[in-house]
């Protein structure tokens, strides 16, 4: 729990030095979207909170965790998901690189350094018996890239540290942050 609100720490000041450091042009917007990946499919909105910074809110049915002795363990229950909610904050470092090339910057193409929040649930339905899923809490810093596909699509993945934490064991443990994930923007 002391690293989980140690990280927490960490990135509000992170996210407080970016904030002072924002552009007052604009070069990101905001918009609803449905997203499928690794961790479920959900709906979200990114909220453009200035020039380079994103505040990425999604919730939705996929796949939980346990953590057993310091392990973190990710399962799919395609039958029996768990309800995440995912708070991302994004500081896109290349827009101005990207303007100057003619490379395209829409629906918040570029790439960035985030930090995550997500909180999963045990399963929702209770449907199976073989499987085993908890209340857990992961936080993250990840870099990442997101990409447009089209003018309604994107491609978003990101890679990083995180540690989890399992309220149902009352343990947690660092885990490797992967992401990928493919959404339709409406």
């Amino acid at each position: 729990m002391k690293k989980s609100l140690l990280l927490l720490v960490f990135m509000s000041f992170f996210i407080s030095e970016i904030f002072s450091q924002q552009e007052k042009t604009p070069m990101l917007t905001s918009h609803p979207k449905i997203e499928l990946g690794f961790q479920g499919l959900g709906v979200g909105y990114e909220f453009a909170l200035g020039g380079k910074t994103v505040i990425d809110i999604n919730a939705g049915l996929g796949g939980g965790y346990t953590v057993n002795n310091g392990t973190v363990s990710y399962e799919w229950g395609f039958i029996d998901p768990a309800f995440y909610a995912i708070t991302e904050f994004r500081y896109y470092y290349n827009l101005p690189k990207r303007l100057a090339k003619n490379r395209n910057r829409g629906n918040n193409a570029g790439n960035y350094v985030g930090a995550q929040v997500k909180y999963a649930t045990r399963e929702v339905f209770n449907i199976s018996s073989n499987v085993d899923l908890h209340n857990t809490l992961l936080t993250e810093v990840h870099w990442g890239i997101q990409r447009n596909l089209g003018k309604k699509y994107i491609f978003n993945l990101h890679l990083g540290l995180g540690y989890a934490y399992d309220y149902d064991q009352d343990t947690g443990g660092l885990y490797l942050a992967i992401g990928a994930k493919f959404g339709y923007l409406f």
